[in-house]
């Protein structure tokens, strides 16, 4: 680690010495081209995505409630199989370190 930091190169420009650089997120650089071929076109991109008006549908209780079971249940299926998932890879990181601590000493390699 030390030595990354001894081989960073200093810049020559006295002027730039000790300054950091900005931390915001980077701008992407746009070709002089891309950005006169999207100026004139602007409008008619932002046009064809633009959201498209839809009508609310005002739901009951009772549908909204069953809406509600339907997403509570889903959501209960999906962390239930996430977790057997994962438990399922611990058994088998269990297992494999079981078998590597089995091996005889003169059979495993040092890391």
């Amino acid at each position: 680690r030390s030595y990354a930091k001894a081989a960073k190169k200093q810049s020559k420009s006295k002027a730039s010495q000790g300054k950091s650089k900005g931390r915001g997120p980077s701008q992407a650089t746009i070709s002089a081209k891309a950005e006169s071929t999207t100026k004139g076109n602007k409008d008619t991109y932002l046009r064809s995505v633009a959201p498209v008006d839809y009508e609310v549908e005002q739901l009951s209780a009772e549908e909204l409630a069953e809406y509600e079971a339907k997403a509570k249940e889903y959501s209960r299926r999906k962390l239930r199989a996430d977790r057997a998932f994962m438990a399922d890879i611990n058994q088998k990181i269990r297992i494999k370190m079981a078998a590597i601590d089995a091996l005889p000493a003169g059979l495993v390699r040092e890391a």
